[in-house]
């Protein structure tokens, strides 16, 4: 018994609603009949059809408008309040998942009534319809409450709109059946990621957390599904492709897997909520540094919650303890080269460049009173393609261009095989003077021009000869994260319809410099200077070029960093 306004209201037994509900089933199959009978079978699925549908705009009305009103001076309506108000005391109470029986006897009766006079017989399928989605409300509002979430898409969105009602916003996500009209009139919650919903998770004041090994496809979808959940409403957050991040754990598509071992992690909490992922990897091949073993994380997102972050360092970093016996980690860093998916955002949260990791800055916070150190910074600067370059630099430039020691030429991907040793042999010999470094693989280079090829420009790709022997090269690539923010992260059919569009429409404003270096014999001589006016005149040829970006340039490597000042590059962006 519950008292309103002075009166006491009876609340009715789990017995009484059980055989209130048969009741309802049975006078709906009874309207089904007499449907049947007199209407035929197309007309009366059609009109039955037509009255679910506008049951799921009556629950939505109910909840919105009704049954969370505050304290009223109307007796039914305060009646049917404080029914409702004791669910989220106690959705545990089975009577209490069902709708007050006043709701639905005086609804039944009106619709019922205003359906007859205005189509007659239809009202008889109509009113069948409207019965079929309460008893399914019905179901699905008990389950909710007492079952988790199942696995299939669709019944765990409405699982979780409903729990994410009771769990913090009882003022949205009032569909229990259906998210449509949530969605058209703009009460859905926040995005949220459930690994599963854990109705008894609602007691709990202080939730559990719990790391999840990814192993199969829904742990794996929750692990890819992670950046997008955090940072959908980011203007500057741009979705990674999901494939290539996908990818990168495949043993059979990643050749790194021959040579090293990854494994990832979810964490969740008691009620089933996602709240961050990491990977773990080792490289056999790099793993010693000054005779310690190190191992690597990489792709770790979180929420705003010190004690998430920590458990996902803690998973990660034990399981390369015990695996391997590592005695230092380095990260974030890519189960692969460092031109994608590499380092800490920690200066410049603008939009980032394809493949930079973005990130929000209480990340840094994270890292570091878990006891990570910065190692070094990688620094991104960017030049304005509609401003000339400093006279002193064209200078330079003219001068190595007009030695006829040297030969400058574009890459030509039907050349490609020619090319891909040059680049081996340059990167290799440019690059081994660096604290651990580790020579490029042929297969890597090709496997990575496979997969630049459909937004390749070969006109700002150049190398540089010495006596026709492959002395410097310049690789840019247009900045394909301007078209990727329209096309989605899933790029699924769709997306690359949207990518193709866009590609065309827009076009590239931003090139991106990933790679340029000279092998040692030949640097200091300008030919850096050659190759970047080689692929500045090729870009300004191009109307849609309006900037370049040099991607992320080690701290540590003062002859690069000298050269971009040269250029007049101003800073934009560090990652640690």
């Amino acid at each position: 018994m519950v008292r309103v306004s002075g009166a006491t209201v009876r609340i009715f037994s789990h017995r009484v609603m059980i055989y209130y509900t048969i009741l309802l089933f049975v006078f709906m199959a009874g309207l089904m009949v007499l449907s049947l009978a007199r209407l035929g079978l197309y007309y009366t699925v059609i009109a039955w059809a037509a009255g679910w549908f506008l049951w799921t705009f009556a629950e939505y009305l109910f909840n919105r408008w009704l049954l969370h009103l505050p304290e009223s001076r109307f007796f039914f309506i305060s009646i049917i309040n404080r029914y409702h108000a004791r669910h989220h005391v106690d959705p545990e109470d089975i009577r209490y998942s069902f709708l007050h029986p006043l709701i639905i006897l005086v609804s039944t009766v009106v619709f019922f009534v205003l359906a007859f006079i205005t189509l007659g017989k239809s009202a008889l399928p109509l009113t069948s319809g409207f019965l079929f989605g309460y008893l399914l409300f019905i179901l699905l509002h008990v389950s909710q409450h007492h079952y988790d979430a199942p696995s299939v898409r669709f019944l765990k969105g409405l699982w979780q709109n409903h729990f994410l009602h009771h769990h913090g916003y009882p003022d949205k996500a009032f569909g229990v059946s259906t998210t449509v009209w949530d969605y058209l009139f703009n009460s859905l919650p926040p995005r949220h990621l459930f690994f599963t919903v854990n109705p008894a998770a609602l007691q709990s004041g202080n939730p559990v957390l719990k790391a999840i090994e990814v192993g199969d496809k829904r742990s794996e979808e929750m692990f890819l599904d992670v950046p997008e959940a955090f940072f959908h409403h980011d203007p500057n957050w741009i979705p990674a492709v999901r494939p290539e991040i996908s990818s990168i754990f495949n043993s059979s598509l990643n050749p790194y897997f021959k040579h090293g071992d990854a494994r990832r992690w979810i964490v969740v909490n008691k009620s089933g909520e996602v709240l961050g992922r990491i990977a773990a990897f080792i490289n056999f091949k790099k793993m010693y540094d000054e005779d310690k073993k190190v191992g690597c994380i990489g792709f770790f997102e979180c929420v705003n919650n010190r004690e998430a972050a920590f458990l996902l360092f803690d998973t990660a970093i034990q399981w390369l303890v015990e695996r391997y016996q590592v005695v230092a980690v380095d990260g974030p860093v890519n189960f692969g080269e460092n031109d994608k998916y590499w380092g800490l955002l920690i200066k410049g949260f603008t939009p980032a460049s394809y493949g930079m990791n973005y990130n929000p800055p209480y990340y840094q916070d994270f890292f570091e009173t878990y006891g990570f150190k910065i190692q070094y910074k990688q620094l991104t600067t960017y030049v304005d393609l509609q401003k000339p370059l400093p006279e002193r630099f064209n200078k330079i430039a003219e001068k190595v261009i007009g030695n006829k020691q040297y030969s400058f030429k574009p890459f030509r991907y039907r050349e490609r095989e020619s090319f891909i040793n040059d680049f081996v042999l340059v990167y290799n010999q440019a690059w081994a003077s660096f604290k651990n470094f580790h020579p490029m693989d042929v297969e890597v280079v090709r496997k990575s021009l496979d997969e630049m090829k459909p937004i390749m420009d070969e006109n700002i790709i150049w190398f540089v000869y010495a006596d026709n022997k492959a002395a410097g090269l310049l690789l840019a690539v247009p900045d394909v994260n301007e078209i990727l923010k329209y096309a989605g992260g899933r790029f699924n059919w769709w997306g690359k319809c949207k990518f193709i569009f866009y590609k065309h429409w827009k076009g590239f404003s931003c090139l991106r410099v990933i790679v340029m270096g000279v092998v040692p014999d030949f640097q200091q001589r300008g030919l850096e200077s050659g190759m970047i006016i080689h692929a500045y005149k090729a870009a300004m040829k191009n109307h849609h070029y309006k900037h370049v970006q040099l991607a992320w340039v080690g701290d540590f490597n003062d002859k690069m960093i000298a050269i971009h000042k040269a250029m007049g590059a101003a800073e934009d962006k560090q990652h640690a």
